[in-house]
């Protein structure tokens, strides 16, 4: 729960969004919807544990995967980094459903050039409404 300055009304409206925080830094209030910060160097391992306390839901069967469907079941997908796309590191095909933990591990290898890249949801049917709400962040 937050609230964001909306210019229209030149008046703060209250919000109810999904975002990242850190488990051990809890979000600032005043920029509650801003994802923690990744960092790591070539040659590191990037470990996150996604928990994922986002609201029970109902049984998700989606008619096909192009349709909008649970919501609350998420996952971790990076952009820019030189990492696998299987088992536990930058896996798409990871479902996290409500009140569910899973570790990532990203091994960045020792050749991987410096950047700006970014972190995100990309469960199919979620990834649009997770993101624009406010689920991603910026992996250095």
């Amino acid at each position: 729960d937050g609230w964001i300055y909306n210019p229209a009304t030149r008046r703060h409206d209250r919000v109810r969004l999904r975002s990242y925080v850190a488990e051990d830094a809890p979000a600032n209030p005043f920029t509650p919807f801003v994802a923690p910060i990744l960092s790591a160097k070539p040659g590191e391992t990037i470990r996150v544990k996604l928990n994922n306390e986002l609201a029970p839901q109902p049984r998700c069967t989606p008619p096909d995967i192009n349709t909008p469907h649970c919501f609350n079941s998420t996952n971790l997908h990076s952009h820019g980094l030189w990492v696998s796309p299987s088992g536990n590191s930058d896996n798409v095909l990871i479902a996290i459903r409500p009140k569910v933990a899973f570790e990532y591990e990203y091994n960045i290898p020792a050749t991987h050039p410096a950047g700006t890249f970014w972190y995100h949801p990309h469960l199919h049917g979620s990834t649009a409404l997770q993101v624009s709400s406010g689920m991603a962040g910026a992996l250095i």
